[in-house]
């Protein structure tokens, strides 16, 4: 009778730590869920989740990064020609000039510019197409060819960052001349946006 009892506390007592385990299980299922939600975002049918301080994006089973999300810079004017320029390229130069500032300002400027450029070139890589580096200037820091506006071609458009330019009456935007997608910025950080809306209206994030 005292082994039934023993035997009827300790299945009490497993029931109880059963509920709790679940209750307890389902509490961090909620948070966990919580956390999840305030660190992904969904914009025209994409959903990007943060990771490694970036913000990832699928599409067509290819994983992109970004450090904006697209409602943060959908605002940036681009020419669709030049998004279809891209889009449509099965090889795509990317080039750039550097401003006649300081030193510091410069060095700052660059910092953007290579930044993008980088970024630009894993997002064209994984679109399977062909890119080639260049600068349009001879110099002693970057040893790559020089490539300029002149030589884009429909088969080879060519990106061209623009020197920084922070005059008030223009804004920074995307234009189009002749197969030439100028990357037009304002501020330094404005390459960097720039070309993430490049690279979202190519993938069709951005309409």
């Amino acid at each position: 009778m005292a082994r039934r009892k023993d035997d009827k506390k300790n299945m009490n007592l497993i029931m109880t730590l059963f509920i709790a385990a679940i209750m307890i299980l389902s509490v961090f299922g909620i948070i966990t869920n919580q956390n999840s939600d305030e660190n992904s975002n969904k914009y025209n049918g994409f959903t990007f989740k943060q990771k490694d301080n970036m913000w990832v994006t699928t599409v067509d089973k290819a994983e992109y990064r970004f450090v904006e999300l697209p409602y943060q810079i959908e605002q940036l004017p681009a020419e669709a020609a030049a998004v279809d320029a891209v889009r449509n390229a099965r090889a795509v130069a990317v080039s750039f000039e550097m401003g006649n500032v300081s030193a510091a300002e410069l060095e700052q400027e660059l910092a953007y510019v290579d930044y993008a450029r980088l970024n630009l070139h894993a997002a064209l890589g994984t679109l399977n197409k062909y890119v080639v580096m260049g600068v349009a200037a001879e110099n002693t820091t970057y040893a790559l060819p020089y490539v300029s506006c002149e030589q884009a071609t429909e088969q080879m458009p060519v990106i061209f960052f623009m020197p920084v330019n922070s005059s008030a009456e223009r804004s920074s935007k995307i234009s189009y001349n002749n197969y030439c997608i100028l990357i037009e910025p304002v501020t330094s950080f404005d390459s960097l946006s720039l070309s993430e809306r490049l690279t979202m209206g190519v993938l069709g994030i951005i309409k």
